[in-house]
């Protein structure tokens, strides 16, 4: 993701991208109105309300389904993604908004149906879903201990710490014997939701962490209280699907493992008051942003500013057009994620015109920089240069990190 071996195609969004930018655009609903809308459907049956709570919990689905896949070989994220839609529109039927939040009591169905659907449509000869769950605990039991470089408890513990029979402890160990495309080493499954079970040290003393790290609005608060140094580690190292290592993270700045870790530290200190369960900081964050922002909130970019986009901007420069140079900042660089008539309207151009210049710079990229030795050595020169204080290159007169709020 974060190599520039792989050169990502400029524009080009694939099926989740597109999906996720349509329900971008359904905001997230305070607990107090999820309950009022769980009891106008419940009492009347409306369907407004109904799409509402259901629309405003799609994202929820797509991060659910994001802990997945990794269970699955031949399911898409898409596909899991449907299933959990599925169990989202199931779950409102027996909602009870007395009793929780509708995102609370949702979750349970989402990952449920997910589970279900993986366990068969994914394996080539049906397993019991019972069966699954308890693979699933199994698996994190293993993790676990080959995380704290300790052996396994004895089959007796292990069956009374599951609450499973010794047969069954032997249909898991040969399921996971069996199980093609699953590493135990590289199984994450995160069955709480909490930030905790996102952070890769586990000397990390924390307490009271909230499970709304799926939360949109949790990255946007979180992104405008840091850095874009402090956001970029924070993200790939806690906030994404795939976690960075440490050493991957010191590559993208040509700096020293220890000192990536040091800055690690201090973020996760500094965030800690925002994640807290009622955190005042973090509903005062997300009013100020939203006041700020108006209707242009729900554009907000989660992902951070990639030193990679930097590079490459700095190497093409030269050779761009002025069209194009802004074209690029405000997709690459800008704050917020824009759609394909949002670009037309800001550059004043019409659509045909917008595909011209997407592709002109495509083509640049393609020229100028794939397999350029030449662009390898500008890489290595300016990252020596800057290190991790490549935010602070001015592009036009201005800092690419006044690009990021």
């Amino acid at each position: 993701m974060l190599s520039d071996d792989e050169i990502e195609s400029f524009f080009s969004a694939d099926a989740l991208e597109s999906y996720m930018k349509i329900i971008s655009k359904y905001p997230t609903l305070s607990v107090e109105e999820q309950k009022r809308l769980g009891n106008i459907y419940r009492q009347t049956g409306d369907l407004k309300a109904k799409n509402i709570l259901i629309n405003s919990n799609l994202r929820l689905v797509v991060s659910i389904a994001y802990h997945y896949r990794k269970l699955v070989n031949h399911m898409q994220i898409l596909d899991l993604v449907q299933e959990g839609n599925l169990g989202l529109i199931r779950s409102l039927d027996s909602y009870d908004p007395d009793k929780s939040a509708f995102t609370s009591y949702a979750t349970i169905w989402i990952k449920q149906a997910i589970i279900r659907a993986i366990s068969i449509k994914e394996a080539e000869i049906r397993k019991p879903s019972n069966l699954f769950f308890n693979l699933i605990s199994y698996n994190n039991l293993i993790i676990k201990c080959d995380d704290e470089s300790i052996p396994l408890p004895s089959d007796d513990d292990i069956c009374k710490m599951l609450n499973i029979t010794p047969f069954v402890l032997s249909n898991l160990k040969q399921a996971v014997t069996n199980q093609k495309g699953i590493s135990i080493n590289q199984f994450v499954l995160d069955e709480e939701d909490t930030l905790e079970n996102f952070i890769p040290h586990y000397d990390l003393n924390y307490d009271n962490i909230i499970n709304k790290i799926d939360d949109k609005n949790l990255y946007i608060v979180l992104k405008e209280i840091l850095s874009p140094l402090q956001y970029f580690i924070l993200y790939y190292r806690v906030l994404c699907e795939d976690n960075k290592t440490l050493e991957e993270i010191a590559n993208c700045f040509k700096v020293k493992r220890e000192r990536i870790r040091q800055y690690e530290s201090n973020v996760l200190r500094r965030v800690k008051p925002y994640i807290v369960t009622n955190s005042h900081l973090y509903v005062e964050t997300l009013a100020e942003i939203k006041k700020r922002e108006g209707h242009q909130f729900y554009m907000l970019k989660t992902k951070p500013i990639s030193p990679t986009y930097i590079v490459k901007y700095m190497y093409l420069k030269n050779n761009l057009t002025d069209m194009e140079k802004l074209l690029y900042q405000l997709c690459k660089l800008s704050k917020y994620e824009y759609m394909n008539d949002d670009y037309v309207s800001i550059l004043g151009i019409n659509k045909e015109e917008l595909q011209d210049i997407i592709l002109s710079i495509n083509n640049k990229i393609t020229t100028y920089i794939v397999n350029n030795s030449d662009y390898e050595k500008f890489r290595e020169e300016l990252l020596e240069k800057y290190k991790t204080k490549v935010f602070e290159i001015e592009i036009d007169d201005k800092k690419i990190k006044s690009y990021y709020k």
